[in-house]
């Protein structure tokens, strides 16, 4: 099913490590969409999967996926044509919050490819800790972690790092405050004991608790 909307938004959408007066979307220590002066969480959907389905946007690489990724993590079990319809209905509730922003926010969908647009930047939490724990990682610098963390305006307690260095990303992160994992895929580095040694990344659930 195309979308025949007609679309006068950049065909790409922004992305900034730092806070601006575009659309901002936290997703660390809790899901929250902030715009000006407005600011507001799950309860604005109408369809749980409705906001499932823009945390999963803003997760992605230039805040886009191919449909048939999203109707496999939203419906895994669903028949083909009962998923498809489950998410148009995903859809348009989503819409229906985002346009109503101001300036309005998009989910744009085109060559069975869904995007998140903004007007304005687009800020995602997640994105700037990463960006910031990558200088931290290269830098080797301890004291960076706490200032990914700033960055993203969360608290160590709330931001879990997976890492394959343990010198440079668990201690690093562990210095903070913050709950690491270690890549350890051969399962050799068997004299770690400080931190969970995961051998695959599916893994990183079982310890989230």
């Amino acid at each position: 099913m195309n979308d025949q909307r007609k679309w006068t938004i950049r065909s790409k959408p922004l992305l900034k490590t730092e806070q601006n007066e575009g659309l901002r979307i936290s997703l660390l220590g809790g899901f929250q969409l902030r715009q000006g002066d407005e600011s507001f969480g799950p309860e604005r959907f109408r369809l749980h999967k409705a906001c499932s389905l823009v945390k999963l946007l803003a997760l992605a690489p230039h805040c886009r996926l191919p449909r048939d990724q999203l109707l496999e993590w939203l419906w895994p079990d669903g028949e083909p044509q009962a998923s498809t319809n489950s998410l148009h209905q995903a859809l348009r509730s989503a819409r229906q919050v985002l346009e109503t922003l101001e300036p309005p926010c998009y989910i744009h969908l085109e060559d069975e490819t869904l995007t998140l647009h903004s007007v304005l930047e687009l800020w995602v939490d997640v994105e700037a800790f990463e960006a910031a724990a990558v200088q931290a990682r290269q830098s080797k610098d301890a004291s960076l972690f706490q200032a990914a963390l700033n960055r993203a305006a969360v608290n160590a307690a709330e931001a879990v790092l997976v890492g394959d260095q343990y010198k440079n990303d668990i201690l690093g992160a562990q210095g903070v405050g913050m709950k690491a994992m270690l890549i350890d895929r051969l399962d050799q580095l068997t004299n770690i004991t400080d931190c969970p040694r995961l051998r695959t990344l599916t893994e990183v659930v079982n310890h989230l608790v």
